[in-house]
């Protein structure tokens, strides 16, 4: 592990707590409380990791850590459960997917001669989540209110119980039903979780845009929504691709 992982580590644990304290509505919260609690976060989803070897407790120990860091603030614990599901979906896919975009653009651009290491690609690209969190939290906030308070509550909840699930199956898990399941069926599924991402995504900023952001907050939302759906195109041609490979190679 190289300096960059250890910094990319380090800022996906940085990225989940942050983002779950500003749907929870904090988006005054001290930066230095963000810094340590997502070093510690990391550090304990790490030690999850290398010590069971298996990839599907990753989800599960980040779920638990942030529902504990709910009820340690006193906030109600369905409330608090909510959160963390839409935390893990929607930092896994903006990260997933903007990483896609990024990784298209180095493999196309002539950088791809310069910088060898993929680990830089990922850093900066969690940095430029934490940017756009920091530019959009109050307007996180005031979409994580206005969620629990409508309709889109429950169903919503539905929503996010099942796409963690699916995310469970499609990060190349080790447990062997969810491996079958990933091998037959994980590129599709995880183009569905990043539809319904995209969906909620949609619904939160045109909430957003149209009532409680700033010019600034608006820019930057509608920026993630375009980096976001081209991504989702990118990454929907690179599996029909991959899968018309597969396909040729067995008829072959």
């Amino acid at each position: 592990m190289n300096i960059y992982d250890l910094a990319s580590t380090m800022l996906i644990g940085i990225v989940h707590v942050y983002a779950f304290q500003l749907f929870l509505g904090n988006s005054n919260v001290s930066k230095r409380f963000v810094f340590t609690i997502g070093t510690l976060f990391s550090t304990v989803v790490m030690t999850v990791l290398t010590t069971t070897h298996f990839v599907e407790f990753n989800l599960l120990a980040i779920f638990t850590f942030l529902v504990l860091l709910g009820l340690i603030e006193k906030q109600p614990i369905v409330r608090v459960m909510y959160f963390a599901l839409l935390s893990i979906v929607l930092m896994t896919v903006v990260k997933n997917g903007l990483f896609q975009i990024v990784h298209y653009a180095y493999i196309e651009s002539p950088f791809s001669y310069y910088i060898s290491t993929p680990s830089l690609l990922l850093l900066c690209t969690l940095l430029f989540i934490v940017i756009m969190l920091f530019i959009l939290r109050h307007s996180l906030a005031v979409a994580g209110r206005y969620l629990t308070e409508s309709r889109l509550y429950v169903p919503t909840y539905m929503m996010l119980i099942m796409c963690n699930v699916l995310l469970a199956i499609v990060n190349y898990p080790t447990i062997q039903l969810l491996a079958k399941l990933n091998a037959q069926y994980g590129e599709q599924l995880y183009t569905f979780v990043l539809l319904i991402a995209l969906l909620c995504i949609h619904a939160a900023i045109n909430f957003t845009t149209a009532y409680v952001a700033t010019f600034y907050s608006a820019v930057a939302a509608e920026l993630i929504l375009l980096l976001l759906v081209t991504s989702l195109t990118i990454y929907t041609i690179y599996i029909w691709r991959n899968h018309n490979e597969k396909m040729e190679h067995v008829i072959k």
